[in-house]
């Protein structure tokens, strides 16, 4: 049995060594998973750890050449761009966005998240252009879609600062995954149904994966 667990872990190491970007690309998806998990429970300044956490595995996973296979899906790149947006790394986030949405131009947190971006660095007109494609996309998002056809009009002509308005857009981004979450927890007894905390796009209305929706993070 001692000899088996040795040979486990011994393989482990060698398959991490041997696939840094898939070992960055999973660690990224660790520590992303621990992050929504809270962010979605509003324990927003412990998500905000786990988020930089998962921002520099995603980074390490973005620079290997080639990249992993797992990091050209588009689920994983908006996961590393939500990160890297918590994680401050505006440019990046942008970046890995526009990445994302030239696979799957249904993605509405790609949207969202660059037009955020794009205001932190003060870039008023870009982040207009991203909020408008967000409309666009009849997100269904109502919380979202409600703060920005609210705060916009008064971003655009001055009567409201890019940074007031947006940081309330921001509230709504986290208040919308709350009650989506909320909404699925609530939705029947027991256990999440599979088909709510399964798929690529699990983060949607769960706030874990199914496999590991029955775990806690310290």
């Amino acid at each position: 049995m001692r000899k088996l667990t040795l040979f486990i872990l011994t393989m482990a190491l060698f398959l991490a060594s041997a696939c840094p970007a898939a070992a960055s690309a999973r660690g990224g998806d660790r520590n992303f998973e621990r992050a929504w998990r809270v962010f979605s429970n509003s324990q927003t300044d412990k998500a905000l750890e786990y988020f930089k956490k998962a921002a520099q595995e995603y980074t390490q996973a973005l620079q290997e050449d080639p990249p992993s296979r797992t990091m050209r899906f588009p689920s994983t790149l908006i996961k590393a761009g939500i990160s890297f947006y918590y994680a401050g790394d505006y440019d990046q986030c942008i970046k890995t966005m526009k990445l994302a949405a030239r696979k799957d131009e249904r993605i509405w947190e790609g949207d969202i998240y660059t037009a955020l971006s794009h205001a932190r660095q003060g870039d008023a007109d870009a982040a207009m252009k991203s909020l408008q494609l967000f409309l666009d996309s009849m997100s269904s998002q109502r919380f979202i879609t409600n703060e920005v056809i609210s705060q916009m009009p008064g971003m655009k002509d001055g009567s409201v600062p890019l940074a007031n308005g947006m940081e309330l857009i921001e509230q709504s981004v986290q208040r919308q995954i709350v009650d989506n979450v909320v909404k699925t927890k609530n939705r029947r007894a027991g256990p999440i149904p599979k088909e709510q905390c399964s798929g690529p796009y699990w983060w949607r209305m769960s706030a874990s994966p199914c496999s590991t929706a029955s775990s806690s993070y310290d």
